[in-house]
């Protein structure tokens, strides 16, 4: 029988430490390996690519998720919901404030647009964390422990806070980038321009804090489900199309039976989704 649900959580983990090892050395690369050519810049690429490929797997781990909502009992299918519709609004709040934001620079027709650099930037940034966090939160709760739980509140304020450092440095950077490229040929000095840019996405390191976070609020789960701790509903009424696979107690290694709510070798409890 497939567990929707594990394997979703599994392929979750894999794409956000790809993630966040593509951005380490993406972030690290841009502080030492200066932009002096287009080679260079398409070295910048390809690290971008390499980092996107996380982004993919996490994709297909946050389907599988999806499809395996019913596992975990109602209120579970019922909070993955509600994380959906989180991730929509986010993506319709993102794109409406930029859309906004784009428009107000052509109405000003060349104006000063350096204000709008704040708007274009802090609040899809805000809007994101914000939504996105929830998403999560909603997604995991019924599949945490306390302590899991304790971490899923902490992940979220802590990206909150880090989402609002990072878009006031962007959008700074974004201004003074504005100003700066405001003389430059942008034919005959490309790297000089993509050098103003990479200022920008160094900020994205100090977001690797709450990546951490969240990655470890990932595990939990899975490593609850992986040990035994949590049963998908249809484990524990039988699978009658294909055998039911033997439960090992993760604390005493025995075979136990498979609706079993405690090991009765060892006494360990485990919590039912009935």
């Amino acid at each position: 029988m497939d567990n929707f649900t594990k394997n979703g959580l599994l392929l979750i983990l894999i794409g956000f430490i790809i993630g966040i090892v593509g951005t380490l050395i993406f972030g690290l690369y841009q502080f030492f390996v200066p932009i002096e050519s287009i080679e260079d810049f398409f070295q910048y690429i390809m690290l971008g690519i390499v980092g996107s490929i996380g982004g993919i797997i996490s994709f297909v781990g946050a389907i599988l998720f999806l499809i395996g909502r019913k596992e975990f009992g109602e209120r579970h299918q019922r909070f993955v919901i509600y994380a959906l519709i989180c991730i929509v609004i986010g993506i319709i709040a993102s794109f409406a404030v930029s859309i906004a934001s784009s428009f107000m620079i052509i109405v000003t027709q060349g104006g000063d647009v350096s204000g709008f650099s704040y708007a274009s930037v802090f609040f899809p940034t805000i809007a994101g964390a914000i939504t996105g966090g929830l998403a999560y939160v909603f997604s995991l709760y019924e599949l945490q422990n306390d302590n899991g739980r304790k971490l899923l509140y902490i992940a979220f304020f802590v990206s909150i806070l880090i989402s609002v450092i990072y878009a006031f440095l962007s959008a700074g950077a974004i201004e003074g980038m504005i100003e700066g490229t405001s003389d430059i040929d942008y034919q005959e000095d490309f790297a000089s321009i993509i050098s103003l840019t990479s200022s920008v996405t160094r900020y994205s390191l100090i977001g690797l804090i709450s990546s951490l976070l969240w990655t470890l609020a990932i595990y939990l789960p899975y490593k609850r489900i992986k040990n035994g701790e949590l049963i998908p509903q249809s484990i524990q009424m039988g699978d009658r199309s294909s055998p039911v696979p033997e439960r090992i107690c993760p604390n005493c290694g025995k075979v136990i039976p498979t609706d079993a709510k405690n090991c009765p070798y060892c006494g360990k409890q485990f919590e039912s989704y009935l």
